[in-house]
Protein backbone atom coordinates (compact mmCIF):
# COMPACT_ATOMS: atom_id res chain seq x y z
CA UNK A 1 0.00 0.00 0.00
CA UNK A 2 1.31 3.46 -0.89
CA UNK A 3 2.07 5.75 2.06
CA UNK A 4 -0.71 8.18 2.91
CA UNK A 5 0.06 11.88 2.45
CA UNK A 6 -0.85 12.94 5.98
CA UNK A 7 -0.49 16.61 5.07
CA UNK A 8 -3.77 16.35 3.15
CA UNK A 9 -5.58 15.40 6.32
CA UNK A 10 -4.98 18.66 8.13
CA UNK A 11 -6.57 22.05 7.73
CA UNK A 12 -4.63 25.28 7.37
CA UNK A 13 -5.51 26.22 10.91
CA UNK A 14 -2.20 25.41 12.53
CA UNK A 15 -2.32 21.73 11.54
CA UNK A 16 -5.42 20.98 13.61
CA UNK A 17 -7.45 17.87 12.96
CA UNK A 18 -10.01 18.10 10.18
CA UNK A 19 -12.64 15.72 11.58
CA UNK A 20 -15.30 16.13 14.23
CA UNK A 21 -15.73 13.70 17.11
CA UNK A 22 -18.85 11.56 16.95
CA UNK A 23 -20.59 9.14 19.27
CA UNK A 24 -19.48 5.64 18.27
CA UNK A 25 -20.81 2.19 19.09
CA UNK A 26 -18.30 -0.64 18.59
CA UNK A 27 -19.81 -3.97 17.52
CA UNK A 28 -17.79 -7.18 17.68
CA UNK A 29 -17.77 -10.83 18.69
CA UNK A 30 -16.17 -10.52 22.12
CA UNK A 31 -14.52 -13.95 22.16
CA UNK A 32 -12.57 -13.16 18.98
CA UNK A 33 -12.61 -9.36 18.74
CA UNK A 34 -12.75 -8.21 22.35
CA UNK A 35 -8.98 -7.77 22.49
CA UNK A 36 -9.06 -5.40 19.52
CA UNK A 37 -12.03 -3.53 20.95
CA UNK A 38 -10.07 -2.90 24.15
CA UNK A 39 -7.02 -1.79 22.15
CA UNK A 40 -9.15 0.66 20.18
CA UNK A 41 -10.85 2.01 23.30
CA UNK A 42 -7.55 2.35 25.20
CA UNK A 43 -5.96 4.19 22.29
CA UNK A 44 -8.99 6.45 21.96
CA UNK A 45 -8.60 7.50 25.61
CA UNK A 46 -5.45 9.38 24.63
CA UNK A 47 -6.07 9.99 20.92
CA UNK A 48 -9.52 11.55 21.50
CA UNK A 49 -11.01 10.41 18.19
CA UNK A 50 -14.59 9.55 19.16
CA UNK A 51 -17.02 9.44 22.06
CA UNK A 52 -17.35 5.80 23.08
CA UNK A 53 -20.98 4.70 23.50
CA UNK A 54 -20.25 0.96 23.38
CA UNK A 55 -21.50 -1.80 25.62
CA UNK A 56 -18.72 -2.88 27.94
CA UNK A 57 -18.08 -6.47 28.90
CA UNK A 58 -20.39 -7.70 31.69
CA UNK A 59 -22.63 -4.59 31.46
CA UNK A 60 -25.49 -6.68 30.08
CA UNK A 61 -26.17 -9.71 32.27
CA UNK A 62 -26.26 -13.19 30.72
CA UNK A 63 -29.55 -13.92 32.48
CA UNK A 64 -31.41 -11.30 30.42
CA UNK A 65 -33.69 -12.59 27.69
CA UNK A 66 -32.67 -12.06 24.06
CA UNK A 67 -35.47 -9.53 23.59
CA UNK A 68 -34.37 -7.56 26.67
CA UNK A 69 -30.78 -7.49 25.41
CA UNK A 70 -31.92 -6.34 21.97
CA UNK A 71 -34.05 -3.57 23.50
CA UNK A 72 -31.22 -2.38 25.78
CA UNK A 73 -28.74 -2.27 22.90
CA UNK A 74 -31.21 -0.47 20.62
CA UNK A 75 -32.69 2.03 23.08
CA UNK A 76 -29.78 2.80 25.39
CA UNK A 77 -26.59 2.37 23.36
CA UNK A 78 -27.07 2.56 19.60
CA UNK A 79 -29.78 5.19 20.03
CA UNK A 80 -27.19 7.48 21.62
CA UNK A 81 -24.55 6.85 18.94
CA UNK A 82 -24.36 8.12 15.36
CA UNK A 83 -21.76 5.71 13.92
CA UNK A 84 -21.30 1.98 14.43
CA UNK A 85 -17.84 0.49 13.96
CA UNK A 86 -17.95 -3.23 13.20
CA UNK A 87 -14.77 -5.09 14.16
CA UNK A 88 -15.02 -7.94 11.67
CA UNK A 89 -13.25 -11.24 12.22
CA UNK A 90 -13.91 -14.62 10.58
CA UNK A 91 -16.68 -15.57 13.03
CA UNK A 92 -18.33 -12.16 13.37
CA UNK A 93 -20.80 -12.95 10.61
CA UNK A 94 -22.28 -15.83 12.62
CA UNK A 95 -23.12 -13.88 15.80
CA UNK A 96 -26.70 -12.87 16.46
CA UNK A 97 -25.84 -9.87 18.65
CA UNK A 98 -23.74 -8.35 15.85
CA UNK A 99 -26.67 -8.78 13.48
CA UNK A 100 -29.02 -7.15 15.99
CA UNK A 101 -26.63 -4.22 16.43
CA UNK A 102 -26.41 -3.75 12.66
CA UNK A 103 -30.19 -3.95 12.36
CA UNK A 104 -30.57 -1.29 15.07
CA UNK A 105 -28.00 0.92 13.32
CA UNK A 106 -29.85 0.66 10.01
CA UNK A 107 -33.29 1.08 11.58
CA UNK A 108 -34.72 4.55 10.97
CA UNK A 109 -37.42 6.03 13.18
CA UNK A 110 -37.85 9.36 14.95
CA UNK A 111 -36.91 7.71 18.24
CA UNK A 112 -34.13 5.60 16.78
CA UNK A 113 -32.62 7.31 13.70
CA UNK A 114 -30.26 5.32 11.50
CA UNK A 115 -26.51 5.69 11.89
CA UNK A 116 -23.38 5.48 9.78
CA UNK A 117 -21.32 2.30 9.50
CA UNK A 118 -17.57 1.71 9.24
CA UNK A 119 -16.18 -1.83 9.00
CA UNK A 120 -12.69 -2.60 10.33
CA UNK A 121 -11.43 -6.02 9.25
CA UNK A 122 -9.35 -7.67 11.96
CA UNK A 123 -6.01 -9.35 11.11
CA UNK A 124 -7.70 -12.75 11.28
CA UNK A 125 -10.33 -11.81 8.67
CA UNK A 126 -10.04 -12.36 4.94
CA UNK A 127 -11.84 -9.26 3.65
CA UNK A 128 -10.34 -6.85 1.16
CA UNK A 129 -10.44 -3.09 1.64
CA UNK A 130 -13.27 -1.19 -0.02
CA UNK A 131 -13.98 2.54 -0.02
CA UNK A 132 -17.16 4.54 -0.23
CA UNK A 133 -17.06 7.81 -2.23
CA UNK A 134 -14.89 10.42 -0.55
CA UNK A 135 -12.72 7.90 1.31
CA UNK A 136 -10.53 6.83 -1.64
CA UNK A 137 -7.52 8.94 -0.74
CA UNK A 138 -7.59 7.69 2.85
CA UNK A 139 -7.29 4.06 1.69
CA UNK A 140 -5.69 4.54 -1.74
CA UNK A 141 -5.22 0.91 -2.82
CA UNK A 142 -8.68 -0.32 -1.86
CA UNK A 143 -11.39 -1.46 -4.23
CA UNK A 144 -13.57 1.51 -5.17
CA UNK A 145 -17.28 1.73 -4.48
CA UNK A 146 -19.56 0.99 -7.40
CA UNK A 147 -23.04 -0.37 -7.86
CA UNK A 148 -23.77 -3.71 -9.45
CA UNK A 149 -21.10 -5.94 -7.90
CA UNK A 150 -21.90 -9.55 -8.62
CA UNK A 151 -22.43 -11.90 -5.70
CA UNK A 152 -19.55 -14.21 -6.68
CA UNK A 153 -17.09 -11.30 -6.69
CA UNK A 154 -18.24 -10.11 -3.28
CA UNK A 155 -18.09 -13.61 -1.77
CA UNK A 156 -14.53 -13.99 -3.05
CA UNK A 157 -13.27 -10.64 -1.77
CA UNK A 158 -15.38 -10.23 1.40
CA UNK A 159 -16.04 -13.74 2.75
CA UNK A 160 -16.21 -12.68 6.41
CA UNK A 161 -18.76 -9.87 6.17
CA UNK A 162 -21.94 -10.40 8.21
CA UNK A 163 -24.88 -11.15 5.92
CA UNK A 164 -26.67 -7.86 6.65
CA UNK A 165 -23.56 -5.93 5.61
CA UNK A 166 -22.86 -8.20 2.65
CA UNK A 167 -26.28 -7.67 1.09
CA UNK A 168 -26.15 -3.92 1.65
CA UNK A 169 -22.81 -3.70 -0.17
CA UNK A 170 -24.29 -5.96 -2.85
CA UNK A 171 -27.22 -3.53 -3.08
CA UNK A 172 -24.84 -0.60 -3.65
CA UNK A 173 -24.90 1.01 -0.20
CA UNK A 174 -21.60 2.93 0.24
CA UNK A 175 -19.92 1.42 3.33
CA UNK A 176 -16.15 1.60 3.74
CA UNK A 177 -14.30 -1.58 4.77
CA UNK A 178 -10.76 -0.99 6.02
CA UNK A 179 -8.00 -3.15 7.47
CA UNK A 180 -7.07 -2.87 11.14
CA UNK A 181 -3.46 -2.03 10.21
CA UNK A 182 -4.63 0.92 8.12
CA UNK A 183 -6.39 2.72 10.96
CA UNK A 184 -4.95 1.58 14.28
CA UNK A 185 -2.61 4.26 15.62
CA UNK A 186 -3.46 6.47 12.62
CA UNK A 187 -5.65 9.03 14.33
CA UNK A 188 -6.46 11.21 11.35
CA UNK A 189 -7.36 8.38 8.99
CA UNK A 190 -9.68 6.70 11.50
CA UNK A 191 -11.21 10.03 12.48
CA UNK A 192 -11.91 10.97 8.89
CA UNK A 193 -13.42 7.58 8.08
CA UNK A 194 -15.74 7.85 11.10
CA UNK A 195 -16.65 11.38 10.02
CA UNK A 196 -17.43 10.16 6.50
CA UNK A 197 -19.66 7.40 7.85
CA UNK A 198 -21.43 10.02 9.96
CA UNK A 199 -21.99 12.26 6.92
CA UNK A 200 -23.49 9.35 4.93
CA UNK A 201 -25.81 8.16 7.69
CA UNK A 202 -28.91 10.05 6.53
CA UNK A 203 -28.50 9.40 2.80
CA UNK A 204 -27.61 5.70 2.98
CA UNK A 205 -30.65 3.67 1.93
CA UNK A 206 -30.05 0.52 3.92
CA UNK A 207 -31.62 -2.77 2.98
CA UNK A 208 -32.78 -3.86 6.41
CA UNK A 209 -35.71 -6.21 5.85
CA UNK A 210 -33.77 -9.43 6.44
CA UNK A 211 -35.07 -11.46 9.42
CA UNK A 212 -33.02 -11.01 12.58
CA UNK A 213 -30.57 -13.81 13.27
CA UNK A 214 -32.07 -15.90 16.05
CA UNK A 215 -29.07 -18.01 16.97
CA UNK A 216 -25.31 -18.14 16.62
CA UNK A 217 -23.98 -20.59 14.06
Amino acid sequence: MQPIDVSKLYSNNGGSKTFNRHKVFISCYYNKGGHYKRLLEDWNESADIFVNESVQEHEIHDSYTDETIRRIIRDYYIRDSTVTIVLCGPETRTRKFVDWELHATMYDTQKNPKGGILVISLPSADNCEYTAPGDEYLVPDAYRYRTGHCQDWLEEHFPDLPDRLFWNVMDGVPITIVDWETVYRNREVLGRLIDSAFQRRKTNEYMNDMPLRRRNS
